[in-house]
């Protein structure tokens, strides 16, 4: 079993696609992965490739298996992760100060300015 994702980044703006290629498809046995620790989630196969879409915000792992029956096969266990973070970063308390440093070429000001603001985000931090 091979798996791919389209991720583009350690943290990602929008949704992962997994692409899940298996090569020893036989009768009795079956693909499926388990998100954050969940019960497993069938893949739907065509052929012999499948997909997976995350689209929730966080930090994820997903471990995808094939299973004979109730048995999980270890040799074919993949575990993938991605992380996704769709909101922007807040900056707030955003500060223009000029200092009594000169400049030594200026348009609009001959001081040199500070500039500060405080940026938090919640998903990567």
């Amino acid at each position: 079993m091979d798996v791919t994702s389209d991720a583009t980044s350690e943290w990602n703006k929008g949704p992962v696609t997994f692409t899940i290629t298996v090569s020893n498809v036989t009768e009795g046995i079956s693909c499926v992965y388990t998100l954050n620790d969940s019960e497993d989630i069938p893949i739907e196969l065509s052929g012999n490739t499948g997909t997976v879409t995350v689209d929730a915000e966080g930090n994820h792992t997903l471990i995808f298996k094939l299973k004979k029956g109730a048995e999980t096969l270890e040799s074919e266990t993949k575990t993938l992760t991605a992380k996704i973070d769709k909101t922007a970063p807040l900056v707030s308390e955003v500060k223009v100060e000029e200092t009594e440093e000169p400049l030594f070429f200026s348009i609009i000001t001959n001081k040199q300015v500070k500039v500060s603001a405080t940026v938090t985000d919640t998903a990567s931090g």
